[in-house]
């Protein structure tokens, strides 16, 4: 294990080039066939799996320290850099790709980014650790690969729209895999198409299941769940408690219903951030742990039982959500910050 650890980032490396390599040579995918754009997806599914197994195993084998330069933070403030340059979205996306670890992979006509106003985290300034490095370097190059496949689906899309196969490109999200190859090629559709419903964006309940086929069921409400949920990490901190994320002060603990992915943009101004749902594997929450922000997901009523102005305790570990009569002083701070 020993002599794995240490040859892990040499070996992330190398996938890392690699994977340059091959993202570099893809053209433009408006004039690649039907038959270049499957193979694109095709080839993407291991090259996800490497980069993935890669990050996991220096994720087990490796300490990076809490200081650790992220691609959030980089990107963060490459994204307020190139804002403030005046750079359209379109623009800012060729010249600074690394911008798409703010936001989730989509299938559509493109990423939306949030809007950042300011420079806003200070980067670290100590030596880097190499495992920390090709941990993120592996992260962003899982990231670039999810955009190449999301703009390849949208490109089979739009083209099986137009020939009538599909109602409308977005449908295409509703097909597996094998479906997609055998309308692409055969123009085989499947029997139940018309009746699928493109997902909805509709907020999920704060605690739920999948039944047999599928479908969302809201769990019972529990006595045990009003002071928590789930944490997603970041630590232990405290501040005043906000619902609105458009008028927030720094060291705000914001308190919302769902994860939106605009909320990329202020999470370095948070103290804690609370979600009445989600998961602690969503893009946001992720985005929030590398970001330090102690994160919890799935409170139920949290908007009710947090009221604005009511001073919380964040516990990303516990996943437990405390309120306080009053701020704590610098030496409770002091000791939350070093025992987090």
């Amino acid at each position: 294990m020993g002599r794995l650890r240490v040859a892990l980032p040499s070996l992330a490396t190398d996938l890392v080039a690699e994977v340059d390599g091959h993202l570099t040579s893809v053209p433009a995918l408006d004039g690649l066939s039907n038959q270049q754009l499957l193979g694109v997806l095709r080839n993407a599914q291991p090259t996800l799996v490497a980069l993935h197994a890669h990050e996991v195993l220096i994720g087990l084998l490796s300490s990076p320290g809490d200081g650790a330069t992220t691609a959030a933070a980089v990107a963060l403030n490459t994204l307020a850099h190139a804002q403030a340059e005046g750079l359209d979205a379109d623009a800012v996306l060729e010249q600074y790709p690394g911008v798409l670890a703010l936001v989730p992979p989509r299938v559509g006509a493109g990423p939306v980014l949030p809007e950042v106003p300011t420079l806003v985290t200070t980067l670290p300034s100590a030596e880097p650790d190499p495992a920390a490095l090709a941990r993120e370097a592996l992260r962003l190059r899982a990231r670039w690969v999810q955009e190449l496949t999301a703009r390849t689906a949208w490109e089979l899309g739009q083209r099986l729209s137009a020939l009538s196969l599909l109602p409308q490109p977005d449908a295409v999200r509703l097909l597996r895999h094998e479906e997609l190859v055998a309308l692409t090629l055969r123009r085989a559709a499947p029997a139940d198409l018309h009746d699928r419903v493109v997902p909805s964006s509709a907020p999920l309940p704060a605690s739920f299941r999948l039944d047999h086929q599928g479908r969302v069921v809201p769990d019972r409400v529990t006595a045990s769940s009003s002071d928590g949920g789930t944490g997603a990490g970041g630590g232990r901190a405290s501040g005043p408690v906000h619902h609105d994320a458009d008028d927030l002060p720094d060291g705000a603990v914001l308190v919302v219903a769902t994860l939106d992915p605009g909320l990329a943009a202020v999470l370095p101004r948070l103290a804690g951030l609370v979600a009445e749902t989600g998961s602690p594997l969503s893009h946001l929450a992720i985005l929030a742990r590398e970001l330090g922000v102690p994160t919890v997901v799935g409170h139920r009523d949290a908007r009710r039982l947090l009221a604005p102005g009511a001073h919380a305790v964040v516990d990303g570990t516990t996943g437990r959500v405390e309120l306080t009569g009053s701020p704590p002083d610098a030496s409770t701070l002091a000791r939350e910050a070093c025992c987090s």
